[in-house]
């Protein structure tokens, strides 16, 4: 964190404080304190921005779902679809065999190119409307291999770790969020607590996953500090992270504002189901004030993103 800024804005070294604070807490919730469902069915939850969720330009009408699973064992899903868009995966990352055997330490970072949990491949997704019934119920099997009967199936790979969703909201006043139920269809054993060489691996997934998350944004940071005031389509850096292709587009710009001076973006609205306009920090953390939806910031330097997500025709969109 001192190195990303030793000559920059001492802001951003506060920020960049806080931002690594919220990543060590999102390691420890998603792997230490990691828990995969067992045959009694239990809730899938909603994780609101931002410290639960908030890293890597969330947006504030966006929430996340993170379940673990165990790709050796078939989940079942049931529950209701709401009337948000959501969009589920399976959440792959590249581990290494017996990585809570091998010392990691102050070499964190060389090891990021064999070794790291950020770097999280979908090989599969789905949009949950697109399975839901007429009534908006949902009823399908989560596995590495295909249901032997007609039931409606998602597929994750053998190195799926969570099933991870994106849940879309237009206006939280008025819409319903999915509400899902999840169970094992297969009898395993769960420890309640970790075997010592399984929280072994677990510290070293969690701190590589933390490693991993500030290296993959602070390297798409400095790929568009190259080409300052100017927007860039970047899916090559979204899809090194783990971005879903299939249905998000991205586009970046870093900006510097001298004093006295305004930034004004114009755009036409996107032919998109979803689309947004986010102002971030240094981090790519979203400036947003998430209680209220209304911006916070009047920092000089800013990372601008419009993104849009795949119906209207159109409008010509001026901001400063």
């Amino acid at each position: 964190m001192a190195r990303e800024t030793a000559v920059g804005d001492p802001q951003d070294a506060v920020e960049g404080y806080c931002y690594l604070a919220r990543m060590l807490m999102m390691g420890n919730f998603r792997v230490i304190e990691r828990r995969t469902p067992g045959t009694k069915p239990r809730f899938t939850g909603l994780i609101p921005p931002p410290l639960k969720g908030g890293i890597g330009v969330q947006s504030p009408n966006q929430d996340h779902i993170v379940q673990p699973v165990d790709a050796r064992y078939r989940y079942r899903i049931t529950g209701t679809s709401g009337d948000v868009y959501t969009h589920l995966s399976a959440w792959s990352p590249p581990i290494p065999d017996e990585v809570g055997a091998v010392p990691v330490g102050l070499d964190a970072e060389d090891h990021l190119a064999t070794f790291n949990p950020n770097i999280a491949l979908t090989p599969h997704t789905l949009v949950l409307g697109d399975i839901a019934n007429a009534d908006g119920t949902v009823d399908f099997i989560l596995s590495v291999d295909p249901p032997g009967d007609s039931s409606a199936w998602m597929s994750m790979a053998s190195t799926t770790r969570e099933l991870m969703g994106r849940v879309v909201w237009d206006d939280r006043n008025e819409q319903t969020p999915p509400r899902l139920v999840i169970e094992c269809l297969d009898e395993h054993e769960q420890p309640e607590t970790a075997s010592p060489e399984d929280m072994a691996e677990r510290l070293a997934i969690a701190g590589q996953l933390s490693r991993g998350q500030k290296a993959d944004y602070e390297g798409w940071t400095n790929d568009l500090l190259t080409r300052e005031n100017d927007c860039h389509f970047t899916r090559e850096w979204y899809e090194r992270i783990g971005g879903s292709p299939d249905d998000r587009h991205f586009e970046f710009g870093y900006w510097r504002v001298p004093e006295g001076m305004a930034l004004v973006v114009e755009f036409e609205e996107m032919p998109t189901q979803h689309w947004n306009f986010q102002l971030c920090n240094h981090w790519m953390e979203n400036l947003a004030n998430y209680s209220t939806g209304e911006a916070t910031s009047t920092r000089r330097t800013q990372c601008v993103m419009a993104r849009s997500y795949a119906s209207s025709s159109p409008t010509k969109i001026r901001a400063c």
